[in-house]
This record gives structure tokens, sequence and C-alpha cells, in this order.
């Protein structure tokens, strides 16, 4: 298991349009037209923030198939999921950039075309493909009354149990060229499966996703996974994901101190920092 680590610095400075979207998760086509879920990245900066190792938008990031994130509670009560609290209240959702000489015909990062798919007036949405589970110390079980709520604008998706959501969330239509291309997506918690200001157990919960497209030349992409975790630490959410034995690279988000890495017993796991470039 190939552990990342990432963090955004507590010192960004935020107007406008970075404080409504922040942190994203990077997506691109380059394996034989299918969506590949990647790092999650900063769009506040093309290259990233100095001193920052979390990756900027251009920056072509490793697949990546579990993301450990935790969860905040906001200023309206409501227990959230922040990659970098409190400067980005939303995200993440996800992230691209078109090819720059034709807009609209190729996704791509550091000037490299990564798939060859006209991408105008293609729209990307998201879905819950899970319900949500709560680790009780050996493995994920169902998280009893608790649920998780996707929310876009008026848009609303919420986890069921033991089955996929019964709606998606799509993004907007790919109609115009944008040199950083980047959408938002708020996850919420609902205590008593109805309620985002409802109390919430602590504890390490998870839920799997997947992303679709409109284009029938665009394959899905892999199932994906957000273990978030409440009232507990980090060390116990990857001992956690340890349990689940996954496929692809691991992001945890934000960064927590290699010693606390380091000290897990049991987790083969190669930590590699990146650079703000």
């Amino acid at each position: 298991m190939l552990i990342r680590t990432s963090t955004v610095l507590a010192t960004i400075i935020v107007t406008g349009s970075a404080l409504a979207h922040g942190p994203q998760l990077q997506i691109t086509l380059d394996q034989n037209n299918k969506i590949v879920t990647r790092e999650i990245v900063d769009t506040t900066n093309p290259a990233g923030l100095p001193g920052s190792n979390l990756a900027g938008y251009e920056t072509l990031t490793a697949p990546t198939s579990v993301f450990v994130i935790p969860a905040y509670l906001n200023n309206s009560g409501q227990h959230t999921l922040q990659p970098d609290n409190p400067h980005y209240l939303n995200g993440p959702g996800y992230t691209f950039r078109y090819e720059t000489n034709t807009p609209g015909t190729n996704m791509y990062f550091d000037n490299a075309p990564l798939g060859s798919i006209n991408l105008q007036d293609t729209s990307f949405s998201i879905q819950y493909i899970s319900g949500l589970t709560r680790w009780n110390g050996s493995s994920f079980v169902d998280a009893g009354d608790t649920q998780l709520r996707a929310a876009r604008s008026s848009l609303t998706m919420d986890t069921q149990d033991g089955a996929a959501a019964s709606t998606t969330i799509a993004y907007g239509a790919l109609t115009s060229f944008s040199t950083v291309p980047h959408t938002s997506l708020t996850h919420l918690f609902l205590g008593d499966g109805i309620s985002t200001t409802r109390a919430v157990p602590d504890g390490i919960y998870k839920v799997s996703l997947q992303m679709f497209s409109s284009s029938g030349s665009i394959a899905a992409s892999d199932p994906f996974d957000y273990i978030i975790y409440k009232g507990t630490g980090v060390n116990d959410a990857l001992a956690a994901v340890s349990s689940l034995n996954p496929a692809g690279a691991v992001q945890v988000v934000p960064e927590p101190t290699g010693l606390a890495l380091l000290a897990l017993p049991g987790l083969a796991m190669m930590i590699r920092r990146r650079r703000g470039i």
C-alpha cells in the first residue's frame, strides 16, 4: 500500500473564488479514455503554494483510490468534509485543464495531452455507490442512522444503507475554455439520517464513490473511497485503511506528522512528501 501525504498551509490567504473552491480531486482521461482519479490538489495556484506539499492543478499526480480526510464542525453546526479547514468551505469537487491550443479538446497537465476525446458539451457526475459504513475495530459495518449527504447548489445526494445512492450529482456541461476548470461539492453528515445539524457519533467512516460522464466514449472511473475520521486520530484511520488492502495509492489530507505515521505497526508504507513546485 502506497501512502501519500499532502497538506495545505494554514497561512493561505484566500479571496473570492479561492474560498469557494479550494482543494479538488484531480481527474484525467489518460488510461484508454477512462476517468482516472488522482490526488486532491490545490486549485488556487497552478503550481501549488510555496512550501506546500499539495500539488498544484497543473501538476500530474499519481492515480489514487483512497482519500483519508477529517470531518470538521462548521459554523452552522454541521459536520463536513474539508481538506483544508477553515479556509475552504467546500470540496473536494474535481479539477482538470483543457488543452490550451484547442479549447475543449483534451485534458492535460504539464503540457502533456492526456486523452483524445473532444470534451465540448460533456458533463461529469459523481455518485455514492455504497452505503455509509463505520469502523468497529475489525471491519467496516453499517453506520446505523448516520448518513452522508453530498450537496451542490440545489442538488443533493444521500447515502442509503447497503445500496448506491438513488441519485447522482451532475456538474455543468463543458461549454467554454477555462484555464482553471474546477468545481465544488460539499459533503455533510446526517446524524439521524435526515438533519445536517444532528449529533454525529465519533468514529471512522467509509463511503465509496464513482465518477461518470455523459459521453459514451468515456468510461467511468474505478470506485474510490473516502475515509472520514471524526473525534479520533489519523493513525486510527490508517489502521482501518490497512484492513482494506487497497490496490491503489492512499492520500492523507491534511498531512499528519511523519513520526505519527511511522509509528503504525504492521503497515508496509512509503511516505513520499510532495514538494510545492
